[in-house]
């Protein structure tokens, strides 16, 4: 028997705009930006709200010691909180 697997979704890419606003609002918030280089699978439906305007695909990090978002051992990390919220208020100041 063979099979394969593909993706039935489109690719998620960043507008080069969307995604100096991301770092212009990083800049303001006084956050860390850092670019994740290769692809991931949580992207999957952003894809899609590219495919209709400029897009870009941000996340606020939940630290490197706790478990991937959709895994059975996935708990929200509370101390993410303030930096999300400096993060989107930022966003908003800069129009």
């Amino acid at each position: 028997m063979t099979y394969s697997f593909c993706d039935i979704f489109p690719a998620t890419v960043n507008d080069n705009a969307a995604l100096e606003r991301v770092e212009q609002t990083c800049r303001k918030a006084g956050l860390n930006c850092a670019e994740i280089p290769e692809p991931f699978r949580w992207s999957e439906d952003f894809g899609y709200y590219g495919s209709g305007a400029p897009a870009v695909m941000a996340g606020i990090g939940a630290g490197v010691n706790w478990s991937q978002l959709h895994t059975e051992n996935y708990t929200f990390n509370d101390e993410i909180i303030p930096a999300a919220l400096k993060f989107f208020f930022a966003l908003a100041e800069l129009g």
